[in-house]
């Protein structure tokens, strides 16, 4: 960046110095619980997103891993993502179709964001109870 300075006798200075831009990673939310559900059961939530990078959603775009607890992991490309707001979402369901070891347990969601520059969000827990 280079600085132009005109004093009021039109004489003039200028410095220079290196600005390094660093990318902000997304950050996402999840609601605070689901369930209970029971065996074969479906959960259908939004993970909602926000990114201070108004740009981050020229391609490739925003990624999601969403990991269920259950040993079932999603990878979602090209999230939606609203430019003027800095937000996005995501939809998400998914069944939990066996039946756990215990009559009741707990799953828990893990949701990471990744922008276009490779910046991920830390992981967005929510828990699932789940009944035998």
């Amino acid at each position: 960046m280079t600085v132009l300075v005109t004093d009021k006798f039109f004489a003039t200075g200028t410095t220079s110095t290196n600005v390094t831009v660093r990318n902000v990673v997304p950050s996402v939310t999840l609601p605070s619980s689901a369930g209970p559900i029971s065996e074969g059961q479906s959960i259908f939530f939004a993970a909602n997103f926000t990114d201070a990078g108004k740009n981050d959603n020229q391609s490739p775009g925003f990624s999601a891993t969403v990991n269920f607890g259950d040993g079932t992991i999603l990878n979602r490309t090209n999230l939606g993502f609203n430019s003027q707001s800095g937000q996005g979402s995501l939809s998400l369901n998914h069944t939990y179709a066996d039946n756990p070891a215990a009559p009741s347990t707990t799953f828990t969601v893990t949701v990471t964001v990744t922008d276009k520059d490779g910046g991920t969000s830390a992981a967005a827990t929510m828990p699932v109870s789940h009944r035998g």
